[in-house]
């Protein structure tokens, strides 16, 4: 199913408005792309992202809180410690806690936890071990039910890698030899884990981990995805196309669906997350540090909320001065 025959292009559109209070802020209003609808959609008006490589030192490689309106900066969320900061962040879906990577040196990380609305840091997911090797702990992504936590461990080398699922009420994990590349998303009522892997849609089943890969339309690769537990969403470039597609994926036949959006940005660095509603919008960075194509360190960037086929610009800038690894 060749992805160019349903492009679609994006359309900018005015700031939504704030409408009531919701986890993790207010809430902003979008009116609904679907023909006819009657209803608007809603989608927090704050996210989270690593703070921009341009930073005062003070604030570098900590997590912030930003505007969903304007994408301006609302106030830093994690302390500043040694190492290597905090990174790759994750929401869960009542919007309440980020958990999230603190690098603390050299072949030292660990699942670190912070409520949205600011407090005490906790670790969540010590390092282990294997034998005199230690393992490190990443990729964190909270299930929809908030009661599980996916994530990976591997020893700095990147062996011996496993993916655990962890009950949070009590510790108990199941644990099974593979990895993810990236933030996974629980889907089919917490039974099943969806990740993009090597340019394929893989989806393990639990408790089973029993696993299938589903190949990207003709001609294309998933880069991520991202979403609920009813709702998945994905990036994807396509060969003789230079910039990402943002397209709908079926959480039953785990096939494309329909595109969502163009959008000409550095095919590598784009990151999608979804809103924890139950009709959600969709956060899109192309706020990349390694810049966009050709454009060398004064490349720009921007970040997108999607919502149907029509796309809202938050902000356009140097991406240097742009928040990364942003999670909503």
């Amino acid at each position: 199913m060749p992805l160019v025959i349903a492009l679609i292009a994006a359309t900018i559109v005015a700031s939504g408005s704030v409408t009531r209070p919701g986890p993790g802020g207010a809430v902003i209003r979008f009116p609904s792309a679907q023909a006819g609808a009657h209803h608007a959609e809603l989608a927090p008006s704050n996210f989270v992202g690593v703070t921009a490589p341009d930073s005062p030192a003070a604030a570098a490689h900590r997590l912030a809180v930003y505007s969903a309106t304007d994408g301006s900066l609302m106030r830093l969320l994690t302390t500043r410690q040694g190492g290597d900061g905090a990174f790759n962040p994750t929401v869960s879906a009542d919007g309440l806690t980020v958990a999230f990577e603190r690098g603390r040196g050299t072949c030292h990380q660990t699942i670190d936890t912070v409520p949205f609305a600011g407090g005490s840091e906790r670790v969540l997911v010590p390092m282990g071990r294997s034998g005199h090797r230690p393992l490190i702990p990443s990729n964190p992504s909270f299930s929809g039910d908030g009661r599980h936590l996916a994530y990976t461990t591997a020893t700095c080398s990147g062996a011996r890698a496993r993916i655990h699922v962890r009950d949070l009420a009590t510790g108990r994990e199941l644990v099974r030899r593979s990895s993810l590349a990236g933030h996974g998303v629980f889907v089919n009522g917490d039974r099943a884990l969806a990740f993009a892997d090597d340019g394929r849609l893989a989806v393990l089943q639990i408790p089973s981990f029993a696993r299938r890969t589903y190949p990207a339309p003709d001609g294309c690769r998933y880069l991520a995805i991202s979403g609920s537990d009813t709702r998945l969403v994905a990036t994807l470039t396509c060969r003789r196309d230079p910039g990402a597609w943002i397209a709908a994926v079926s959480t039953t036949t785990f096939a494309v669906t329909s595109t969502l959006a163009r959008l000409p940005a550095c095919r590598s660095c784009t990151s999608v997350s979804l809103s924890a509603s139950d009709r959600p919008a969709i956060l899109v960075a192309t706020n990349n540090p390694c810049g966009l194509p050709g454009g060398g360190p004064r490349a720009r960037g921007a970040i997108f909320v999607v919502d149907g086929h029509t796309v809202r610009q938050l902000v356009s800038k140097q991406t240097t001065s742009l928040p990364y690894e942003t999670a909503w």
